[in-house]
């Protein structure tokens, strides 16, 4: 029987921790018909809260923008100024997080902990009936927006933001929506 080192095991367990940390959740209007969403357009975002690291961060923001244009065009929307039927807001935060690793049992001096501190990025996409104001639907992803700018991680994010979208349209429809 092959035993695996020590030092390997806690790296893959480092790995596989980091992994599962991005999420996707979404929450929506239960009495709103998601199915009736065929076009949408952006909110006027200039004044960004200084909460929101987008205010200061033009690049990522016109990433994210892009990303989520071509994945609701992808889905099936169109991207519709005038006359559209929801409106697209987003914004973005970014936190120190600190994760600790340990191997073997470092209490009594027989094995190691490791501390990895990162900086962790998650976007908030919320959806507004565009007649009425309110708000129809609102996910996040964590991971999708990171210091370092990565456009791979913003569109990896937002994809799966939006797969998550579809998903609630179709629970929606096989659950029956009730008017």
């Amino acid at each position: 029987m092959r035993t695996i080192p020590r030092a390997l095991l806690s790296l893959s367990l480092l790995f596989a921790s980091a992994v599962s940390a991005a999420e996707v959740k979404s929450d929506y209007d239960r009495a709103f018909d998601l199915a009736k969403l065929q076009s949408f357009r952006f909110a006027e975002q200039g004044r960004r809260s200084p909460k929101d690291a987008l205010a200061a961060d033009e690049m990522t923001d016109k990433r994210l923008r892009a990303a989520l244009r071509s994945n609701l065009v992808a889905l099936g929307l169109q991207d519709q100024p005038a006359g559209a039927d929801f409106v697209v807001s987003y914004f973005a935060s970014l936190r120190n997080q600190t994760q600790i690793t340990t191997s073997g049992r470092p209490r009594w001096g027989m094995g190691a902990v490791w501390v990895d501190q990162h900086m962790e990025g998650t976007a908030v996409v919320e959806f507004r009936d565009a007649r009425s104001g309110e708000l129809i639907w609102r996910g996040f992803t964590t991971g999708a927006v990171d210091p370092d700018k990565s456009e791979e991680k913003i569109n990896k994010g937002i994809k799966r933001l939006i797969e998550r979208f579809a998903k609630d349209r179709e629970k929606q429809k096989k659950l029956g929506r009730k008017p």
